[in-house]
């Protein structure tokens, strides 16, 4: 069996659990809290931040994680979908457009979704 889970960075881990169980059933596991975790940046050095998280009981697999504002623990606030507009028409090359539409009968023609190829921060 395959398990996954989605990671999503919120800045109120109590209000997005509320909103997430409110609209789609989430339940969850206690709030955990880690003083000290080991990430390497995006310049390959070794940092330690504080984390801050909390995962789903069931399905969807989901794991809230609290931002950490100058890490890797940042929202995207940067998207664009408007920049995707001709791509309505066309599937992106080296992204998975067309066979994630053959197998789900879903395209996410704005970016960003599970059949793109970039991370945004």
């Amino acid at each position: 069996m395959d398990h996954y889970h989605v990671g999503i960075v919120v800045t109120d881990i109590d209000a997005a659990s509320a909103k997430l169980s409110e609209l789609v059933g989430v339940t969850w596991g206690p709030i955990m809290h880690l003083e000290a975790v080991e990430y390497r940046d995006e310049k390959g050095d070794d940092v330690v931040l504080p984390t801050t998280m909390r995962y789903s009981t069931g399905t969807p697999c989901l794991e809230l994680i609290l931002e950490v504002p100058g890490s890797v623990w940042v929202r995207n606030e940067d998207q664009r979908p408007e920049a995707y507009k001709e791509m309505e028409t066309l599937y992106r090359p080296s992204h998975a457009d067309y066979t994630y539409q053959a197998k789900y009968g879903i395209r996410n023609w704005q970016g960003g979704g599970r059949a793109s190829a970039r991370e945004t921060t």
